[in-house]
């Protein structure tokens, strides 16, 4: 049951990012000296600024934490901890500079909606794709650490950490 939260809400979130970008695709074609895919970052920050998914999506993870930590062992102290190193509320789309390059990425299925999460060689970026879309974000410091992993997470997707992350926000 808790997965199913988890993924309602993630495939809620992703589609809103998703939707904000292909929502503000007009905005491309009107007096613009930016580049387009400059001007898609700023539109789809403006719509998470204004619509607080940013904050929806924490608060979801901090109202999960206590049943994440009941069905890990994990001690709640530590869950809540990692949602405030991963500090979602900053994160802000942008462009990918040319010169970084891919690290790794982890893709896992939800809702029956295909994601993936793309890291780099610069940790501060890091790319969320959903239904054929991607956004890519500008990460704070905090967040670093863990899209120095990601690499890694596939491995760690066949072996069910994302049915235990879906106990956090369930």
């Amino acid at each position: 049951m808790a997965g199913k939260t988890m993924r309602r809400i993630v495939t809620a979130a992703i589609t809103l990012i998703l939707l904000a970008g292909v929502a503000c695709a007009g905005l491309f074609f009107f007096g613009s000296n930016t580049p387009l895919e400059t001007t898609r970052a700023e539109a789809i920050n403006v719509v998470l600024d204004q619509a607080g998914l940013k904050e929806r999506i924490e608060s979801a993870l901090y109202k999960g934490a206590d049943r994440f930590a009941e069905e890990t062992g994990v001690p709640v102290e530590i869950v809540n901890k990692a949602i405030d190193v991963l500090d979602v509320t900053h994160w802000e789309a942008t462009t990918l500079p040319d010169n970084v390059k891919k690290t790794g990425s982890v893709d896992a299925d939800i809702e029956g909606g295909a994601i993936s999460i793309t890291s780099y060689d610069d940790p501060s970026y890091i790319t969320l794709g959903a239904y054929g879309q991607e956004v890519t974000f500008d990460v704070p410091k905090s967040t670093e650490a863990f899209t120095s992993i990601i690499p890694y997470a596939q491995t760690a997707s066949e072996y069910g950490v994302f049915d235990l992350l879906g106990a956090m926000l369930g």
